[in-house]
């Protein structure tokens, strides 16, 4: 058996997440519609069993690590960040995260967490292309990954469907390892 991921930045400790993780609030913050709003799991109802088995599924794959966003100070569960599907040949990922607690927003913590993956995955996983995608209204995750040094690289018309029907775009970005 491997050891656990954990990786550390100034105020964050990313950890593999565990099924022991999954809880009453952080159903709550897929359940809210001003965390979920830009999320897939939006479109269906969640549940403990649904999480759990969410998390068991991503623990038991090779090319991706999903991981929990826990604030050093109190080891307090805040989001959640994932590297991965992870492409071996191409040496390349996505990166994809949020923030489910709204007391942490505007913090810094997306941005020292995608900072902190990003870094692991270029000098730990050799990888040399790390990319993401964000809805066009989702403002703080572009710049979130603008901060961390994501250049946007294309921009998708009417790529989502929106819960209320609608259609919206959204911005292609990447990063190259250095």
């Amino acid at each position: 058996m491997t050891q656990p991921i954990q990786i550390e930045s100034k105020r964050l400790t990313l950890r593999e997440l565990d099924v022991a993780d999954v809880s009453s609030r952080y159903k709550e913050w897929l359940d809210d519609p001003e965390v979920h709003q830009f999320l897939e799991t939006r479109f269906e109802d969640q549940t403990i069993e649904r999480i759990t088995k969410f998390v068991e599924s991503q623990r038991s794959r090779f090319d991706s690590f999903l991981l929990g966003i826990f604030v050093k100070e109190k080891m307090d569960h805040i989001g959640n960040i994932k590297l991965g599907p992870i492409n071996k040949n191409h040496r390349s990922a996505h990166i994809s995260y949020f923030i489910g607690e709204k007391t942490s927003w505007g913090l810094g913590y997306a941005t020292e967490a995608v900072s902190c993956l990003t870094s692991w995955g270029f000098d730990v996983l050799n990888l040399e292309r790390i990319e993401a995608g964000c809805h066009e209204r989702n403002f703080g995750s572009l710049k979130v990954l603008l901060n961390c040094g994501y250049e946007v690289e294309g921009f998708f018309r009417q790529s989502n469907l929106e819960q209320d029907g609608t259609r919206s775009g959204g911005f292609w970005l990447a990063k190259l390892k250095e």
